[in-house]
């Protein structure tokens, strides 16, 4: 995927960019849809939603920005979805939890570290 430059990062540029084509934004859909209305009957609460969206909309931004993850930082991200910093960590905590297959804490910690010296 191509890099957007800064000025380029507008939500709607972003959300293009992540989801280019029919076939992703089907597929993004569906997942959406299996959660919402295929889980007990629509009972499906405002935050499990959220966490939803901010799982398919934070892992296609990972896809995008692997090569340079720091690319998308909370403040980053908290501008693209409208939303504040404090609530971009709040959908991070359960998102890593629930939904990211194969995270390392550890070596998280030690990236972070490397970064503080």
């Amino acid at each position: 995927m191509i890099i957007l430059s800064s000025n380029q990062k507008t939500p709607a540029t972003v959300i293009e960019h992540l989801f280019p084509n029919d076939c992703s934004k089907t597929n993004a859909f569906e997942i959406i849809a299996n959660q919402y209305y295929f889980t007990n009957s629509g009972t499906t609460s405002k935050t499990e939603i959220d966490l939803l969206l901010f799982s398919i909309f934070f892992e296609k931004l990972e896809e995008a920005y692997r090569e340079n993850p720091e690319q998308h930082s909370d403040y980053e991200i908290s501008h693209l979805l409208g939303i504040s910093q404090n609530s971009v960590r709040t959908l991070k905590e359960p998102y890593e939890l629930q939904y990211s297959a194969g995270y390392d804490s550890r070596e998280e910690f030690w990236k972070i570290c490397e970064k503080a010296e």
